[in-house]
């Protein structure tokens, strides 16, 4: 037999598609975290070559804007997939986690 004990607790979701500057609540990429004790250390978001294109860090809150769409230096970002590194905490354990996100125009 095999139990899976599925961890209600701790719970981080990500939007996975952006359209910047539709103004409409796809705008942005949106995190959203059940639970207390989570604090969001830092989001990197790597274009299809592996350029960091978005840094942030030390995000507060249990749900927000992550990424506006704009590179670093206020450019836009072409359409396409990017992959998103996401270094959080949650009760004193740091984890990483890898999604890909795709903007569109």
């Amino acid at each position: 037999n095999i139990t899976v004990i599925e961890d209600k607790e701790e719970q981080l979701y990500f939007s996975n598609i952006l359209r910047p500057g539709s103004g409409n609540t796809n705008d942005g990429l949106i995190y959203v975290a059940k639970g207390k004790d989570f604090k969001l250390q830092s989001v990197k978001i790597f274009d299809r070559w592996g350029n960091l294109v978005h840094f942030g860090q030390n995000l507060d809150g249990n749900s927000g804007i992550l990424w506006n769409g704009q590179m670093s230096n206020g450019g836009d970002t072409l359409p396409g997939v990017y992959v998103m590194n996401v270094t959080y905490s949650f009760k004193d354990q740091v984890k990483t986690v890898a999604k890909t996100v795709t903007v569109v125009r």
